[in-house]
């Protein structure tokens, strides 16, 4: 993975170091970042339109760690303050206690409350954001997710993807209705009742060697899955491959933000 196993990772992370990493871009198409973070107990401010460079945290300085990627909608200030809102409630749980299904939904359903309590205030119907959350839960990798954001899994070469966006394509396309919104099904902002704010779950055990990848479609719809899958073989350390999958994503148009995180599994 390019790192020494100099430590040995606290219980929490089934015995083996993880190191993670993580970046965001406005893009070369937005004025502002309506994408967010949460990362170590950290996130981005709503009033910044920031891009970052690769921030990587090594896990045997934490118990039960955990990181997400949150996609705005809405436009503008609605969009980045959604994605904030989830985004600093969730890195304020970076509190050592264990993850597991039933904390992690009770964090997507307090996350819920706070965007729809900011739509009320600002007004804004259209206001939301998805969320892919991806914590450690004893030896398993634990993925949560509400919308399209999609999470990744590189293991001994093979690029599969853990998550399924929730959408409805097949009647946006008999309605020849492009693009994802109105399309999106379950997000954070939404109405509280039936399956809108219940989230699914992946739950895979670690091995070593594998590598995760979290990220806003502003990845996606630029850089197709056999190019991301080259450039996360090809590049051993995860802050040089955050970098490039970004500089991909760049030359391509960059039309969306971009948020990347990274999550290598050691020994």
């Amino acid at each position: 993975m390019g790192f020494l196993d100099l430590f040995r990772p606290r219980t929490g992370s089934g015995g083996r170091r993880l190191r993670f990493c993580c970046l965001t871009h406005m893009g070369l198409a937005r004025s502002a970042n309506e994408d967010n973070y949460a990362f170590f107990g950290s996130c981005l401010l709503p009033d910044r339109r920031q891009n970052s460079a690769p921030a990587v945290c090594d896990t045997w300085e934490r118990t039960h760690p955990a990181a997400a990627v949150f996609d705005g909608m809405g436009g503008g200030v609605t969009g980045k303050l959604a994605s904030y809102e989830a985004a600093s409630f969730f890195a304020a749980c970076q509190d050592g206690r264990p993850w597991d299904e039933d904390r992690l939904t009770e964090a997507v359903r307090e996350m819920n409350r706070r965007v729809r309590g900011m739509k009320e205030r600002e007004r804004s119907a259209s206001a939301g954001t998805t969320a892919l959350l991806f914590a450690v839960s004893g030896g398993d990798a634990l993925i949560c997710f509400l919308g399209d954001s999609p999470a990744f899994l590189l293991r001994e070469g093979e690029l599969r993807r853990l998550t399924r966006p929730h959408n409805d394509a097949e009647l946006l396309r008999k309605l020849r209705i492009p693009g994802r919104r109105p399309s999106l099904t379950r997000y954070l902002g939404i109405e509280e009742s039936g399956s809108a704010v219940r989230p699914e779950f992946v739950r895979i055990p670690l091995c070593t060697g594998d590598r995760f990848l979290l990220c806003t479609d502003g990845l996606t719809n630029m850089v197709p899955e056999n190019k991301i899958r080259e450039i996360m073989t090809a590049e051993a350390e995860s802050g040089s491959c955050a970098g490039v999958l970004l500089k991909e994503a760049l030359s391509a148009g960059g039309r969306d933000n971009i948020t990347i995180v990274l999550c290598d599994v050691g020994s």
